[in-house]
């Protein structure tokens, strides 16, 4: 914007008087007294002060900085060309000094009062949230107070192993399918099962769907803020320059439901079937388990051998070792408390001999975890 000019002000020197003088006054309206040293200030408020139109005086409004007389020491003004005062010439006077201090007005802004229901969603929304932190926090806690484990002194109070040796028989055995096995026999129709579905086009219908698209704009007011400052010509004028910000609007699209259709093609499945068959086939299949366990350290292994092993079914043996397995658990005391643990290696379990000592670490959930010989 256009800078405007505005008249300052200045009080007399004189305590007795002390009168409130016009920029424009180059001595006391009340007392006579030539302005010498007196500060030239503001108004209290430069928004209202009038903004000087009159030629003449925005002629001295423009003219520049006042000068002091060399020899009587009054304001004279730039224009003029020697003191009106004394008469001595301007070229031997000093030039006004700046202010000391400036006024300005506070700035004029536009307060936008927030919805109080906006208010009121803003206050749940960080309530939830902060209910929602806590609730991690104390979940967090819990895990940590349930797994963190501490060490505990203990005895090995009992020991219990148990090995099993799988035995498998070539045997004869009935088994299905949608084809045969090479060496199947007694084969049988078992007439036709869906072997699978076809998803196949069988006609197509209207669906009806809606879409977003934009139908205009949402546009909300820009708060708008002006502020003026106003700086001393140093003659008892001062030039103010308003700047402002803001104004106009802002706008974001909006977007409408449009109602759509489009054509959908129906699919329908159709089961295809198949011949099912059952057939006899000589297999090696699961036939029973020998198991052996003890309560100490000393582990072994059952003899298949010993649990007649070799039947002569069908003229032959029929009989064969399939898989092992193993099972070693291990109870530690301390006192009146229990800590059971399972172990997979063999070696390991035979190094807890039933009494000695050991250093475990159990978390409050009782798993066992970290076991060092003491």
């Amino acid at each position: 914007m256009d800078d405007r000019q505005i008249e300052m002000h200045w009080y007399c020197g004189i305590p007795s008087c002390h009168h409130d003088n016009r920029g424009r006054d180059l001595s006391c309206a009340n007392c006579g007294k030539p302005r010498e040293n007196e500060e030239y200030l503001m108004p209290g408020d430069t928004r209202a002060a009038p903004t000087v139109t009159d030629p003449a005086l925005l002629k001295k409004a423009k003219a520049g900085a006042n000068w002091h007389c060399r020899y009587c020491r009054s304001s004279q003004r730039r224009l003029d060309g020697a003191c009106a005062r004394c008469g001595a010439p301007a070229a031997e006077g000093t030039e006004e000094s700046a202010p000391a201090r400036q006024e300005t007005a506070p700035p004029v802004e536009a307060v936008e009062v927030e919805n109080p229901y906006a208010q009121a969603a803003r206050r749940r929304q960080i309530h939830k949230y902060g209910l929602i932190g806590s609730c991690l926090m104390l979940v967090c806690w819990l895990c940590w107070w349930l797994f963190i484990p501490h060490e505990q002194r203990v005895k090995v109070a009992a020991v219990h192993w148990t090995h099993t040796v799988e035995i498998e028989r070539y045997k004869v055995v009935t088994d299905s399918g949608w084809y045969a096995a090479s060496d199947a026999f007694d084969v049988h129709y078992d007439g036709e099962r869906i072997h699978h579905y076809d998803h196949r086009a069988v006609g197509s219908h209207v669906e009806y769907y809606t879409v977003q698209v934009a139908c205009g704009q949402t546009c909300t007011p820009i708060p708008r803020s002006c502020s003026e400052r106003c700086t001393s010509n140093r003659n008892g004028f001062a030039t103010c320059s308003t700047s402002c910000t803001g104004g106009g609007q802002s706008c974001s699209t909006k977007y409408c439901n449009d109602r759509r259709h489009r054509e959908v093609v129906d699919y329908q499945d159709f089961p295809i079937y198949q011949r099912w068959y059952s057939w006899h086939v000589w297999r090696w299949s699961h036939q029973r388990d020998v198991v052996l366990s003890g309560a100490d350290t000393a582990t072994r292994w059952p003899n298949p051998k010993e649990e007649r092993l070799h039947e002569d079914l069908a003229g032959g043996e029929d009989e064969r070792e399939g898989n092992c397995r193993r099972e070693y658990k291990v109870r530690y005391a301390r006192g009146d408390e229990f800590w059971e643990t399972s172990l997979y290696s063999e070696i390991e379990f035979r190094k807890r001999l039933p009494g000695s000592s050991w250093r475990i670490n159990v978390n409050r959930l009782g798993i066992v975890s970290n076991e060092q010989k003491d």
